[in-house]
């Protein structure tokens, strides 16, 4: 079997040209920082990269990293504090990624003496972090058994142990402030006596974070880390760090106001098109070794005679790459669904997709509405697949909800779908010998859709999405719809409650 099923991932980023395939135009946001970043020697700061989880931030962060490094000449070391809050402290999630970069500096050098200069860089952080971070520890020796009340150790020895520490931080923070100079001007290739160059660290994935190491590390970032050329920039959700601060400090802290000291400036990225970010990933994930340009056409609203012949002479596979390339933007728009949430409802119709047998039967229009209202409304989707009950908006429905399905009741996709599941047995009356007039009320929405796609006429593209789903249920679907539903989500993200429908 080829392998073709990929979940969405990153994109592979140009060192030559950074914003190369960026759906979202967003290299004059990157400028602006750039720019700002490169200015920034004679003090330290701290900027917050503002965005809404789920935006994009670490695709743009990781472009940027190579914009700058190749356009401003500023090393870049980037540290996803989600994947290394394992570490007890993220002074050493930081020192880490620091020399990690070194390493790679010492190798790219030509010079014995310079690598010779780097490797003592290397033990010096290696040394002096260890004797940071160790200070800050708290004593090792409790007073008390918890909840025991027995003594283990005598006040006094705590407290010298405190003292201790103390005088420990102090001797150590010095020394360890005397390395980052190092590093940045070894980072950097700096000469003595010659103006500061900076260094740039990303913190990325820190709002996805426990409360509190992400508050440790921006303490740790403004206690240890303020040294002339020294910038970091840091991914944020406006919303998640404040809640971090009052889950660490108490309801009764304003976190907006106990930020505000960790940041110099803030720096807002516009929002991204959804909608292109829906049409790249259909185009990208979706049966990619298809070749959907020939049938481009086919999705766009035709006269019925060319969507007839086009199922003869067209390869399935190209034209249902053009239908999901046509459903999957439109649903996905018409739900707001976030980048993340788009990510995941592409990776659920992708699996669908290419876990099904050789030659599939596939209802593109169909698969798109049901991956996506898994994201948007998890409690339609469950009553679609477990109860196969199929109300849109009940009478007791929340205004979120009648808001959602104002919004899809509003896509040309909408009509195919609502015939699909309202009324599964008229979709195959117009293929039940040669369309005679009938008198059944079920019957005339296809009996008049037929008749307007006269051969030379033209379709709106509502007709044409309903006419290209009857023409698919014509090749032997199962004329169940809440099937062919379960049959959908047979692989679907965890969370799903199967109830009796499994």
């Amino acid at each position: 079997m080829t392998a073709l099923l990929r979940k969405p991932k990153h994109p592979s980023i140009d060192s030559k040209n950074a914003w190369k395939g960026d759906p979202f135009n967003r290299k004059r946001d990157a400028e602006v920082l750039c720019r700002l970043i490169a200015s920034s020697t004679a003090d330290p700061i701290v900027i917050s990269l503002q965005s809404p989880w789920g935006t994009g931030k670490t695709t743009f962060l990781r472009r940027l990293a190579t914009h700058i490094d190749s356009e401003f000449s500023i090393p870049t070391i980037i540290v996803d504090a989600w994947k290394n809050d394992s570490f007890d402290d993220p002074l050493e999630a930081i020192t880490t990624e620091l020399i990690a970069s070194l390493d790679e500096k010492k190798k790219r050098s030509k010079s014995d003496s310079k690598k010779a200069m780097t490797e003592k860089t290397i033990l010096k952080i290696a040394k002096h972090s260890w004797e940071v971070l160790r200070s800050t520890s708290a004593p090792a020796a409790e007073a008390i058994y918890p909840g025991s009340g027995q003594v283990i150790a005598p006040i006094a020895e705590i407290a010298d142990q405190w003292v201790e520490n103390q005088r420990s931080k102090r001797e150590a923070l010095p020394k360890f402030k005397e390395t980052l100079i190092e590093i940045r001007d070894t980072l950097t290739s700096r000469t003595k006596n010659r103006p500061i160059l900076p260094i740039l660290l990303i913190i990325d994935e820190l709002d996805r974070c426990r409360p509190d190491y992400a508050i440790k590390m921006l303490e740790r970032i403004k206690h240890y880390f303020d040294v002339a050329g020294v910038t970091f920039l840091i991914a944020t959700d406006r919303g998640n760090l404040p809640s971090a601060v009052n889950t660490v400090y108490g309801s009764h802290v304003d976190g907006e106001l106990y930020l505000r000291k960790f940041f110099d400036f803030e720096f807002h990225l516009p929002p991204p098109s959804k909608e292109v970010y829906a049409i790249y990933l259909a185009s990208t994930y979706i049966l990619p070794y298809a070749s959907p340009d020939d049938a481009l056409s086919f999705s766009t609203g035709i006269n019925r005679h060319a969507i007839e012949e086009s199922f003869n002479y067209l390869k399935i596979d190209d034209i249902d790459k053009a239908a999901y390339q046509l459903h999957f933007p439109s649903m996905a728009n018409a739900m707001d669904l976030s980048l993340r949430d788009q990510s995941q409802a592409l990776t659920m119709l992708a699996a669908f997709i290419h876990s099904r047998e050789d030659n599939p039967k596939r209802l593109p229009v169909i698969d798109c509405f049901i991956s996506c209202i898994r994201f948007s409304c998890p409690q339609f989707f469950n009553e679609l697949i477990n109860d196969q009950s199929f109300t849109p908006i009940p009478n007791d429905a929340p205004q979120s909800r009648k808001t959602l399905f104002a919004s899809i009741g509003r896509t040309a996709q909408w009509a195919a779908i609502e015939k699909f599941f309202s009324r599964p047995s008229t979709v195959m009356v117009m293929f039940d010998g040669d369309m005679r007039r009938s008198n059944d009320e079920e019957t005339q929405p296809w009996e008049r859709m037929a008749s307007s796609l006269k051969r030379g006429s033209m379709a709106t593209q509502g007709e044409f999405i309903i006419f290209d789903l009857a023409m698919r249920m014509k090749r032997d679907f199962h004329r169940d719809p809440f099937s062919y539903a379960l049959n959908f989500v047979r692989l679907t993200p965890p969370t799903l409650k199967r109830g009796n429908s499994s």
